[in-house]
């Protein structure tokens, strides 16, 4: 990969968390409204599948990976040692556009 693709690559990432970050609402509004169940939607859609490790996984076609998440607040506001609890659930996938993975003609990996 040359490093203009890199550059840009890089400039894309930056300008979708800054953009995530200018629109996101600050956590102290959700325990305002009292809401004891919060959640989050990601869907990203890549030429690559890249580990948090680094392994490049797929360098070919479209990846999409969604990802679904759950918040709930089990405790919260309490006194003590122990003031917040929460349970985190999620779901989450990547499909290829081309056959990947250890077993032939899927797209879909995990």
């Amino acid at each position: 990969m040359d490093n203009k693709k890199l550059r840009r690559r890089l400039a894309c990432r930056l300008f979708a968390l800054t953009l995530a970050a200018c629109i996101a609402r600050p956590a102290l509004a959700q325990n305002t409204l009292g809401s004891r169940v919060n959640g989050l939607v990601s869907f990203d859609i890549s030429d690559h599948y890249i580990t948090p490790r680094g392994l490049n996984v797929e360098d070919k076609g479209v990846v999409i990976q969604p990802l679904t998440l759950l918040f709930w607040k089990l405790k919260g506001n309490g006194n003590g040692a122990l003031t917040e609890v929460t349970l985190t659930t999620g779901m989450w996938n990547s499909f290829h556009s081309h056959a990947s993975g250890a077993e032939p003609n899927r797209r879909w990996l995990e």
